[in-house]
């Protein structure tokens, strides 16, 4: 199962647009960078500062590590939905395509992994500013497949890049497959009663995947502010034993999502919300 689940994860991580960026280039005169393509969602958020934590220290380091902020819709590099490629000049001016490149993220070719993280920015459904911070490991590939579709940086992936040797299993927890966890959960449909039974039970579980990622990061924000953990390297340590909770239970994890009772308050909020459980 983790095979399959690493092979699935390699897949849809480097499934990404890769488009060659003029000006640096290697001795042979072949430009081996790539653009990542993106959407940061929680809501969906724009104006997020979006880096490659190259050393891990969950600070950006502007002086090696690149990073770019996301457009009014919470996508960098490309935005599928405007077709706008931020890493491309085409027939854009100087200034235009200047203005574009703060929402371009370039990485050089790896088959290593990568963290990518993103901090700041307006969650669009609340207006409010993102609190914390939000990760996910992904790795590029120069074989990689070309596509339109951009990766998803979530709190469901901040808390999966947190499960380590147990992925597999705090998916299960989750009730979600790696496929899902990919999906932007935030374009929910307007008339459920219209659409098709198959439709309507992947718009369920989109539902209960965005109240499910809503109540990992209003935990973790609840959890910050009771304890000060104010930097990304306590948040990622709230995080771990946020996915040790569910993989302790994984009969309640495994319920819990997409589950909720006649308030409105997922099960999920009642397994995680015990502080107590969460004090080091």
């Amino acid at each position: 199962m983790k095979k399959s689940l690493m092979f699935a994860l390699s897949t849809l991580s480097t499934a990404m647009m890769l488009v060659s960026c003029a000006d640096v280039q290697d001795g042979d005169g072949i430009d081996r960078r790539s653009n990542i393509n993106g959407l940061v969602v929680d809501g969906r958020i724009a104006n997020g500062l979006v880096w490659i934590d190259l050393n891990q220290n969950g600070r950006l380091d502007k002086d090696f590590e690149p990073y770019a902020r996301t457009d009014a819709d919470g996508y960098y590099s490309f935005n599928p939905v405007s077709g706008v490629d931020y890493c491309q000049r085409g027939n854009l001016s100087l200034e235009e395509f200047e203005d574009n490149l703060r929402h371009c993220l370039i990485f050089g070719a790896s088959y290593d992994p990568i963290l990518l993280r993103v901090r700041g920015g307006i969650d669009l459904d609340t207006g409010e500013r993102l609190k914390g911070s939000m990760s996910m490991e992904t790795t590029i590939s120069q074989a990689s497949v070309l596509r339109q579709e951009p990766m998803v940086m979530s709190p469901l992936t901040s808390l999966l890049r947190h499960g380590e040797a147990e992925q597999g299993s705090l998916l299960e927890a989750l009730g979600i497959t790696v496929e899902e966890l990919f999906l932007d959960f935030t374009e929910l449909a307007e008339n459920f009663d219209t659409l098709t039974p198959d439709e309507q039970e992947a718009e369920l579980q989109k539902r209960a995947m965005y109240a499910d990622a809503a109540t990992i990061q209003t935990i973790q924000h609840t959890l910050s502010e009771g304890t000060g953990a104010d930097s990304v390297q306590d948040q990622d340590a709230l995080m771990r034993e946020l996915a040790k909770i569910l993989l302790a239970k994984p009969d309640e994890s495994s319920q819990a999502v997409g589950s909720s009772t006649t308030n409105g308050t997922s099960a999920l909020v009642d397994l995680l919300s015990n502080t107590n459980q969460l004090q080091t």
